[in-house]
């Protein structure tokens, strides 16, 4: 496993080095381990690398309340029925309750008394959240029985993420702290940096305006970037900073 790790580490640094750059796997770097040719030597072992673009996330700590809660709205919506971005706000009040060191209730939200009066009882921690399974643990976003209308964003009844939780996976991050890599952006993440205005969202995926000759952006300053900047308050670039690196060893039935 740590060989392949060094393998994909090697392949990304002679990329950077000759292009200057990472921009967006399409440069040639998705598959380390392919374009190394490189297989393990031990019969029956199998293994593969993911490269996660980290950068490519919003991060979670910089995102202004209006936001979330027009996010969480949004997910509450039934499909084709109209948002109310009230319904977002118990969302957004529970979340920074379960994060602040206080006591104090928001008006929406929910404190160590709500926690307590649960079957299985347990504090809030009083810090940032640094796991999406964390919000299992926090009111509304996974499913409550007794307020099922309200609740199960993010975990249905039987504790199975929902396709809202997929998309905060894979468009907000717990690591990143700088800009936003749009290239490698989930699709759910670009409608929601364009403000859910389909005809911005259909001209930055046509691609750069300056041409070049690539189906990436590499110019942070290209034009076509500007409304999308004037649309939403974060920084925006066209470039890889931060990888996760998920590398995955078989041998028949075991895996690491």
């Amino acid at each position: 496993a740590y060989s392949a790790l060094d393998i994909a580490v090697g392949v990304l640094s002679e990329f950077k080095m000759f292009e200057g750059k990472l921009y967006s796997p399409a440069q040639g770097w998705g598959n380390p381990l392919a374009y190394a040719g490189i297989s393990p030597t031990e019969e029956g072992v199998t293994w593969s690398v993911r490269l996660i673009d980290e950068s490519a996330k919003v991060p979670i700590s910089k995102v202004k309340e209006k936001d979330l809660v027009a996010l969480f709205a949004l997910m509450q919506a039934e499909e084709d029925s109209l948002v109310d971005d009230d319904d977002g706000q118990p969302f957004y009040d529970s979340m920074m309750d379960w994060v602040d060191a206080d006591d104090e209730e928001r008006e929406e939200g929910a404190e160590d008394d709500y926690y307590e009066d649960l079957e299985y009882p347990y504090f809030t921690p009083g810090k940032k959240i640094n796991s999406f399974e964390e919000f299992r643990m926090i009111k509304g976003f996974a499913h409550d029985p007794e307020d099922p209308d309200r609740s199960g964003i993010f975990f249905d009844a039987q504790g199975i993420e929902t396709v809202n939780m997929k998309n905060f996976r894979e468009s907000f991050s717990f690591f990143n702290q700088g800009s936003v890599n749009v290239n490698n952006a989930s699709p759910f993440l670009m409608r929601f940096l364009c403000g859910d205005d389909d005809r911005l969202y259909e001209e930055f995926m046509d691609g750069p305006t300056t041409g070049n000759g690539e189906g990436f952006y590499t110019n942070p300053n290209d034009p076509a970037m500007m409304p999308l900047r004037a649309n939403s308050s974060l920084a925006m670039s066209t470039s890889v900073t931060m990888f996760r690196v998920e590398v995955t060893v078989n041998r028949g039935m075991a895996n690491f």
